[in-house]
């Protein structure tokens, strides 16, 4: 899977603040890694809210999936 996704997938989380993403992937060693990460990965890091931790638990990709498909509908609209 594309590190795409796992960018998409992190952007799109509203309950985890910026400063807080930045981190993650920084800490952690990349956006792939934020997204296999486990809550106690992220309860060690020590600078994420509850919220946040919640937040980051949910795995899904179907958002991820869904945005992918209307910027290739896009794509193809304009061309």
């Amino acid at each position: 899977m594309s590190e795409l996704r796992y960018w998409i997938w992190l952007s799109t989380l509203t309950n985890v603040r910026p400063r807080s993403k930045r981190l993650l992937v920084e800490r952690l060693g990349g956006v792939r890694e934020a997204f296999f990460a486990r809550d106690e990965d992220y309860r060690e890091l020590g600078f994420l809210s509850d919220e946040e931790r919640e937040a980051l638990g949910i795995k899904r990709l179907s958002g991820v999936n869904e945005v992918l498909r209307q910027v290739e509908s896009e794509t193809e609209t304009r061309m």
